[in-house]
């Protein structure tokens, strides 16, 4: 049977999982609180301000 493969872990530098939370997380985050922002008013007109579905 074939093994799993490690875990990822953003401990260490230079690895794939450090280099994502370093830098690719914090744009992902921008992007999404832009996207919030641009949006927005046509949340509130599709959910009301109290956001209840």
């Amino acid at each position: 049977m074939a093994e799993s493969p490690a875990f990822l872990s953003a401990k260490d530098e230079g690895s794939f999982a450090y280099l994502t939370i370093k830098d690719r997380t914090p744009q992902i985050l921008t992007k999404v609180i832009d996207t919030l922002h641009r949006h927005k008013s046509e949340f509130f007109e599709k959910h009301g301000e109290s956001a209840n579905p």
